[in-house]
């Protein structure tokens, strides 16, 4: 699986639809017996993003959230059900990403899990995870069926357990599964550093490499990026010197279109020459100004721009 140099990536956190696929999925919402869930579904599609629109943002890399599992392996997108019934209209959306004309994108991921928000008792990692393991086997084979249909590369591990132990070995293992697919795989980490690296080097293939892919590095979350390189740099993670910087891609959460992080990212590559792109959080804060935004970042690796 080729990795995109540079890597500049957005998360998005609403359903992805194309026209075709948004009517189709309302006609199945508006098909179910009247009552909350209905009502929850119909918002979801009212507020989903345009594929087109993400499309032809500038981003390289799109992170498409939030992915969750419910008892007996179910998936949903954000409160949206992916079954039968919904399975090609979501995959849909998702495939637009880069069949969309103009389009950018070469790397799409499917991100599961997340963290916590205001007013909510614990993370969503908290039930996803457990979930996802309790049933892994019907789960893979779900999720195999979904990359497949939607035409995505692999996926993120939005992995952020507030309440309960933190599951290295489970993290180990499905990183381990789906990479000998092949699938790209990534994480999320902020915190929990001990633990994260516990699993890099669980998923580390001799000095070939490792399993991930690369690491979305959540600075927003309060993870420092120099303090991250020396702790993988002095780990058993099949990385060595300058990858290290390639595979910690930085993370910035603007509320809105009033600044880029471009001059911050500017300055983390001249520290750190090898860093090898950045992503934002999320697409649905930035929309009115992403491809502004995709562009301002993009300008601080142009001399690589080529390459990948």
């Amino acid at each position: 699986m080729i990795v995109p140099t540079p890597n500049i990536a957005v998360y998005t956190e609403s359903l992805v639809v194309t026209t075709s696929s948004q009517t189709a999925l309302t006609r199945w919402a508006n098909g179910l017996p009247a009552g909350p869930d209905r009502d929850m579904y119909l918002r979801d599609l009212a507020g989903a993003d345009q594929a087109a629109d993400i499309a032809t943002s500038g981003f390289d890399t799109i992170i498409v959230g939030l992915f969750h599992v419910h008892d007996g392996g179910a998936i949903y997108c954000n409160d949206f059900p992916v079954n039968s019934d919904t399975l090609a209209a979501v995959c849909d959306g998702i495939k637009a990403l880069k069949s969309s004309p103009g389009s950018t994108v070469r790397t799409v991921l499917l991100s599961f899990g997340g963290g916590n928000w205001a007013g909510h008792p614990a993370s969503v990692s908290d039930s996803d995870y457990p979930a996802m393991k309790a049933s892994w086997p019907a789960f893979k084979a779900s999720l195999t069926e979904l990359l497949k249909t939607s035409g995505a590369d692999g996926v993120d591990w939005d992995y952020e357990p507030e309440t309960v132990p933190f599951d290295s070995d489970f993290i180990i293992r499905i990183t381990n599964e789906l990479a000998a697919l092949p699938c790209l795989v990534t994480a999320a980490p902020y915190t929990d550093q001990p633990n994260w690296l516990t699993v890099i080097a669980g998923t580390a293939t001799g000095s070939a490499g490792n399993n991930f892919a690369w690491w979305n590095l959540q600075l927003y979350g309060g993870a420092d990026y120099p303090d991250w390189v020396t702790a993988l740099k002095g780990a058993s993670t099949g990385l060595g010197g300058g990858s290290v910087e390639a595979f910690l891609v930085p993370g910035y959460s603007p509320y809105d279109c009033s600044g880029s992080p471009a001059g911050a990212i500017q300055d983390l590559r001249t520290a750190f020459p090898s860093l090898n792109g950045a992503f934002i959080w999320n697409y649905g804060s930035i929309k009115e100004c992403a491809s502004d935004m995709a562009a301002s970042i993009k300008a601080v690796f142009q001399p690589s721009a080529g390459e990948g």
